[in-house]
């Protein structure tokens, strides 16, 4: 993965890591954080949040095609940030979106301050 060279750079993971177990998004998200490690870059991670509440049909809906078609599913915020946590980055901002998408803003632990 390149690296990135100052704060104005960019990662833009969309709709990407829904698609894979807990272990392999760490890792990939692990491989971003240290490329993106002493520039300040941002990572935006384009994906769907579940509600922590019961979900409606559609969200549900997308969850069980992520569980019987890949090894990935729909997660929570709450589960977003774990992930986030055990990768060495830091949710700095939740960017609502029109559809049932939302933008997450991370960056490397040691260059942020959490949301």
């Amino acid at each position: 993965m390149p690296k990135a060279h100052s704060g104005k750079d960019i990662y833009l993971l969309s709709a990407v890591l829904h698609g894979f177990d807990d272990d392999t998004c760490v890792t990939v998200l692990r491989n971003v954080a240290q490329a993106s490690a002493d520039s300040g870059a941002a990572i935006a991670v384009m994906e769907m949040v579940m509600p922590d509440s019961p979900t409606d049909i559609a969200t549900a809906a997308f969850d069980m095609q992520m569980f019987v078609n890949t090894r990935g599913r729909e997660r929570t915020l709450a589960e977003w940030r774990r992930l986030f946590d055990a990768s060495g980055l830091v949710l700095q901002e939740v960017v609502s979106l029109r559809t049932f998408g939302k933008i997450l803003v991370l960056r490397a632990a040691h260059c942020a301050s959490p949301v």
